[in-house]
């Protein structure tokens, strides 16, 4: 879904000056009820698309000068056992 976007969001733009990673969701579940899909699920969201959008846009953002902010959460640094997915994701 994610494909091309770097290319439509210049075209459409004229220029890219910045990039805003804020998705996120939060899975309840703790290190013994997290499953591989619950994992992925919370990774698929929390993660992949700051990295994917973060790379197709690197040669828009140099151009630029532009910069990326990553949206972090308390729970990088201050977990919650209920919250093992989320918590490794951020």
């Amino acid at each position: 879904a994610l494909t091309g976007f770097g290319d439509a969001a210049a075209d459409f733009l004229g220029r890219v000056d910045g990039l805003v990673n804020n998705a996120g969701t939060n899975i309840f579940a703790g290190v013994s009820g997290a499953t591989r899909p619950v994992i992925a699920r919370c990774l698929d969201v929390n993660f992949m698309p700051c990295w994917m959008l973060s790379r197709q846009l690197r040669p828009y953002l140099a151009r630029s000068r532009g910069a990326i902010v990553n949206m972090a959460s308390v729970h990088a640094s201050r977990t919650d056992a209920g919250a093992f997915p989320y918590n490794v994701s951020k």
